[in-house]
């Protein structure tokens, strides 16, 4: 998971942890089944960054791609990256982590392009909403299809380490589930 990492480095550690006390009863409204997982990743999103101008948004996602999210990227994925590129392999990144963050991390390692849980923008503003749909489960298999026009014809691998990637790893030819 990244989210999190990005939002300890976005705040600061001191914040992060007290942000977490904070937010006790709505990890135990999660953990109780009373609300989604969305809903949490919005309710958290909204307590660390919700009211921050974009720039300042911005130049938390320079500093992340640059040192942690690099740090946290497992060696063999990226050599798995590298090999489906050298096969001519079109390679795309599918993810409930955001958006603004994967995209540029996506482009440095010449990923076609990132479908990922987009963040709501209003006014200059980051809201602490998603915008549309958390991008896990189902909605992984949708933007995909979305994204490629439909799914017939193709063959493809998925690599997956959470539950929210089922359903992406049953429809693919060749499924990882934690191969790294």
């Amino acid at each position: 998971d990244s989210l999190m990492p990005f939002l300890r480095m976005a705040v600061g550690r001191v914040r992060f942890w007290t942000g977490l006390v904070i937010l006790i009863p709505a990890l135990l409204s999660y953990g109780l089944g009373r609300i989604d997982r969305a809903r949490l990743k919005e309710i958290m999103l909204g307590h660390y960054i919700g009211g921050w101008e974009t720039d300042r948004f911005q130049d938390a996602i320079e500093h992340y791609t640059k040192t942690a999210l690099t740090a946290l990227c497992n060696g063999e994925a990226i050599a798995r990256i590298s090999w489906h590129r050298a096969q001519g392999h079109r390679v795309i990144l599918i993810s409930a982590s955001p958006e603004a963050y994967l995209t540029p991390w996506a482009a440095n390692h010449h990923i076609e392009t990132v479908l990922a849980t987009r963040l709501e923008i209003l006014d200059g503003t980051i809201s602490g909403r998603i915008h549309g749909r958390n991008c896990r489960g189902v909605e992984k298999i949708e933007r995909l299809s979305e994204y490629l026009q439909g799914l017939d014809g193709y063959e493809f691998h998925a690599y997956g380490d959470s539950v929210g990637d089922r359903e992406l790893l049953a429809l693919a030819t060749h499924a990882h589930y934690r191969p790294f």
